[in-house]
């Protein structure tokens, strides 16, 4: 066990299973192929349906020093290999991941497909985390100063529609093509094909034991209970979300004089963004993984959610074998809690009460901001209120009006707390993020993009929130 040093949160969200964790892990090992770079110390914990990554201090110091001499300094050398790169990867994933009809087939596909994938996740956040304070501190030297949500717009994927928003789209429209209408067999066949083109993304890690069209349904009669003039006020604002970012990014262009350099850097921060939003869209990986789990849970009987807590090459082995290990299910259920560490390239993993010791003497959280979070503006506003966490549906009972939710990533289904929250604070989300949309829909004060909000954040904090600035003051911490 090496010394106790101080890591940074890097994420904190709901429904990422081990599987999940456990490629990207591993896909460390790509990181100095695809940034140029080695990847700093790494801890993944996972625990009650729950993920987070620790990111060593000194590690992410030494990373952020080497692109700076390195990518930052070519921008657009880097995002022409990079392009290249990223397109013969995705193209063999999908191939993969549509290998094959045998679990054990669908199983390698699967996992081949996360490999190629997953790497420029982190790879790419790391990226974004060195270059935009790079691109700040270029601007302010110059005299040419920029608020972080220009910051946050001029470098989004606006050309990029998101899955998301492309679900939220069409659920919209069925909503306002069936309003007040008895249901029919064109709608049950309308929210069958909305069910079957989504379910793989929406429903993926979900939990609460709904079917694919009931859980669409459910979301669908929760749009229509509202009057049809504000559905089609909803609809329209994300049609037009993607138009409207892109003319406030030629605003902010025409603003400020951006030199040659800074223009490189910011259309590579733009691809970096789009390629992270063109993997979280990838319907084919998660498909595949879902379609492999499910074959052996039927052909073992063991619950599909256990299954998901293998090894990528645990699956591919033993969906070769006629039999498996008589306590297999008993052994996966004992893998709950889990802890990743990565280091030098090398994966370590540790499982129930290993996991928790090594995180304990492991993970050090440097917290040098104390009480305060920052992240984007979103919509602009001040407001002082009580904290309410909520990771998944299952806490909404607990929101009550004038709380500010503090989530991962609010995702579609939050939707139905707008109406009596009064702020939301997100890790995840920038400008083009569903949690912008419905605070500008709303007009909520929203600051997203935090990445430590729901680790730093308990229910009943009392926070300040100036999303004019995306600082979030902690003012009053509940003690338990």
């Amino acid at each position: 066990m090496a010394d106790k040093c101080n890591f940074e949160i890097g994420q904190e969200r709901a429904q990422v299973n081990f599987l999940t964790a456990y490629a990207i892990a591993k896909g460390y090992e790509r990181f100095s192929e695809i940034l140029g770079c080695e990847h700093p110390e790494v801890v993944l914990v996972l625990a009650g349906g729950q993920y987070a990554s620790y990111f060593s201090v000194s590690g992410l110091k030494k990373l952020s020093n080497c692109i700076e001499r390195g990518t930052l300094a070519v921008p657009e050398a880097y995002r022409k290999r990079l392009k290249k790169q990223f397109t013969k990867d995705f193209a063999k994933a999908k191939k993969s991941s549509a290998s094959g009809k045998s679990a054990a087939k669908r199983a390698e596909g699967a996992v081949s497909a996360l490999s190629l994938v997953l790497p420029y996740i982190a790879a790419l956040r790391y990226y974004e985390a060195a270059a935009v304070p790079n691109l700040e501190r270029s601007l302010i030297g110059r005299g040419e100063p920029i608020s972080k949500k220009e910051l946050a717009s001029v470098v989004s994927a606006d050309s990029y529609i998101s899955l998301l928003y492309r679900e939220r789209i069409g659920l919209l429209g069925i909503a306002l093509k069936y309003y007040g209408k008895t249901v029919s067999a064109a709608f049950v066949e309308s929210m069958e094909r909305h069910a079957k083109k989504y379910s793989a993304y929406i429903m993926h890690g979900t939990t609460d034991g709904r079917q694919p069209y009931d859980h669409f349904k459910k979301r669908l009669d929760e749009v229509s209970s509202k009057p049809k003039c504000e559905i089609k006020k909803e609809l329209q604002t994300l049609i037009n979300a993607p138009i409207k970012t892109k003319t406030e990014k030629k605003k902010i262009r025409g603003k400020h004089r951006f030199s040659n350099q800074e223009r490189e850097l910011i259309k590579t921060l733009e691809l970096a963004s789009k390629i992270k939003a063109r993997i979280t869209d990838s319907v084919f990986i998660v498909a595949a993984i879902a379609d492999a789990i499910e074959i052996l849970s039927k052909k073992w009987g063991i619950d599909k959610n256990y299954l998901y807590r293998l090894r990528p090459e645990e699956i591919i082995s033993y969906s070769r074998l006629k039999a498996i290990p008589d306590n297999l299910s008993e052994s996966l259920k004992k893998r709950e809690k889990a802890a990743i560490w990565v280091k030098n390239s090398r994966v370590k993993i540790f499982f129930g009460a290993a996991a928790e010791s090594f995180e304990q003497k492991k993970v050090k959280i440097n917290n040098e901001a104390g009480n305060i979070i920052s992240g984007t503006p979103i919509f602009q506003g001040r407001v002082c209120g009580r904290v309410k966490v909520v990771r998944s549906p299952r806490d909404f009972f607990k929101v009550e009006s004038g709380d500010i939710v503090v989530c991962g990533d609010f995702s579609p289904d939050f939707a139905v707390l707008a109406d009596k929250i009064s702020a939301i604070v997100a890790n995840e989300g920038g400008v083009m993020s569903h949690a912008a949309i419905v605070a500008r829909e709303m007009k909520i004060p929203c600051v997203a993009g935090t990445k430590i909000a729901t680790k730093m954040l308990k229910d009943g904090d009392m926070v300040e929130i100036d999303s004019f600035t995306g600082i979030v003051k902690i003012i009053n911490r509940v003690i338990k």
